[in-house]
């Protein structure tokens, strides 16, 4: 009984999350734009660098949900999987930050387009995660 309420809890609170969503206010919220300039912007995105910028900003905060998602859903199905704790995760993101940046420095090297490239970069890495962690199976519980 206590799993199928615990289950049910999660369901619900992932609609409530999912539903909430909402990408174009948390890029209004976030670069200080109204939410109708960050439409306009992300409606063209290679119409000039700021709405490139916008657009790969939207793509990295949309990816960052998603993953973010899925791994509420397989803290759920496997609650004793270090590998989604939110300790490994954010150990994975810090590095994922720190290469993309890197990268993009070097191949922009201060730039206009060094912004978006590390947007891209990060939004690219973590796609792969999601895409890792959707085809991960629990770990199983070693034997005693």
């Amino acid at each position: 009984m206590r799993f199928v309420l615990a289950v049910a809890l999660t369901v619900m609170s992932l609609s409530a999350c999912a539903a909430a969503f909402n990408p174009v206010a948390t890029l209004s919220k976030q670069s200080g734009l109204s939410p109708n300039e960050v439409k306009a912007l992300i409606k063209g995105c290679s119409a000039n660098q700021t709405s490139m910028n916008m657009c790969a900003w939207y793509d990295k905060i949309k990816a960052d949900h998603e993953l973010h998602m899925l791994l509420v859903k397989k803290r759920s199905a496997c609650p004793d999987s270090s590998r989604y704790s939110k300790a490994t995760v954010a150990k994975w993101q810090a590095k994922r930050d720190r290469v993309c940046k890197d990268s993009a420095m070097k191949q922009w090297g201060g730039g206009s387009m060094e912004p978006a490239a590390e947007s891209m970069c990060v939004t690219a890495s973590t796609q792969e995660k999601i895409d890792n962690i959707r085809k991960s199976k629990c770990a199983s519980k070693p034997h005693a």
